[in-house]
């Protein structure tokens, strides 16, 4: 049971970590650099299929994220808008979490094939590379210093 949790927080994490790196082609120029540093340790083979997986997962996902940036403003123009339409607020939000919660299934998917076709010590690798919550996201919540707990209300370090 404790194997299955741990394999299933870790395909969540690459899912998340997908997301992030798929996230803006402007801000992306490929992997960070740790994570060009743990998939050199992967075989060549297994390094271009993990390489492989997360461009196809961002190819997929522009059109999609289009779509949330579009949704995103549609929001804030109700929000700012002389008078607050509830349900139209409410409305768009539904279709923007239906959107997003399409866009988690495939990148779950994605990461499940993934992490089908990669042994253990390769999935380990892999995992250690992923980011910590917060790190590596302009404006998440402890900012690009997660790991060294001297951002602002950053939590100790362990």
């Amino acid at each position: 049971m404790r194997k299955l949790l741990t394999t299933s927080a870790m395909l969540v994490a690459l899912a998340t970590s997908g997301m992030a790196l798929a996230a803006d082609d402007a801000k992306h120029d490929g992997p960070p650099s740790h994570m060009k540093e743990a998939l050199a340790k992967l075989p060549e083979s297994k390094r271009e299929l993990v390489e492989n997986t997360f461009k196809s997962m961002h190819e997929q996902g522009k059109a999609s994220h289009e779509q949330m940036k579009k949704l995103h403003d549609e929001l804030k123009a109700i929000m700012v808008a002389p008078t607050f339409d509830k349900a139209a607020y409410l409305a768009k939000h539904k279709q923007l979490a239906a959107l997003r919660n399409q866009e988690m299934e495939k990148r779950e998917q994605a990461m499940a094939d993934l992490a089908s076709k990669l042994t253990q010590d390769e999935r380990k690798t892999l995992a250690d590379a992923m980011p910590h919550p917060g790190m590596h996201r302009p404006g998440g919540k402890f900012g690009k210093h997660a790991d060294k707990g001297d951002a602002p209300d950053a939590p100790p370090a362990n």
